[in-house]
């Protein structure tokens, strides 16, 4: 069974590579997070940098001791079409945070606490109708100021898409006919004017 489903899973991604991921260049929206130590509520903003990778900016709160930014960066694998991806990656992450501190038989709680720490990221996103929701699965690994060393966390983002994968495209094809209208402009403005009259004949010409 277990081979099976691996042998369906590589068809799927080996099917899918050859499909243009994403639908969308950039997307803003907001992010619930579901975890520990606790549920948080934040701004997410996702860029596209090439095709199939992007850059995520998270910023997320639970509005009493942790306040936490995310730099994520992400490879996207389309699941059978652009619309619907797979995406995995990791990044960094600073903040205030809480942390709590097993001393004897007492935890020992400190808030405020400015933190640096680790973060990996797997999940799955689609974009429909100008709107790119999205699951994930997000640990964090602290590597100064907060105890626990690792939390984790599910996120749920909803974002509205901004600019779309064919924007810059459009505005490229734009470019090059105004181009070319001012091209034809200039071509024709160098061009003699036409008389209506014989080349031999000497009356009724410019200059004579």
């Amino acid at each position: 069974m277990k081979r099976l489903v691996l042998s369906l899973t590589l068809a799927v991604l080996a099917f899918s590579a050859t499909v243009q991921a994403q639908s969308y260049t950039t997307s803003v929206g907001l992010r619930l997070g579901n975890g520990s130590p606790s549920r948080t509520a934040g701004l997410t903003i996702q860029q596209r940098l090439a095709k199939k990778v992007t850059v995520e900016g998270i910023f997320q709160t639970d509005f009493r001791h942790n306040s936490t930014f995310h730099f994520l960066g992400q490879k996207h694998i389309p699941i059978l079409t652009r619309r619907l991806n797979f995406y995995m990656g990791g990044g960094l992450s600073f903040g205030s945070e809480q942390s709590e501190v097993v001393v004897g038989n007492q935890v020992e709680t400190t808030t405020g606490n400015a933190t640096v720490g680790v973060d990996m990221v797997a999940g799955v996103e689609l974009t429909l109708s100008g709107l790119n929701v999205s699951l994930d699965y997000k640990p964090n690994f602290n590597v100064a100021g907060r105890d626990p060393w690792m939390n984790s966390q599910v996120g749920f983002s909803v974002r509205t898409v901004v600019l779309k994968s064919n924007f810059f495209k459009k505005m490229k094809r734009k470019r090059q006919k105004r181009k070319k209208q001012k091209a034809k402009a200039k071509e024709k403005a160098n061009q003699p004017e036409k008389s209506g009259m014989p080349s031999w004949w000497p009356f009724g010409r410019k200059g004579n």
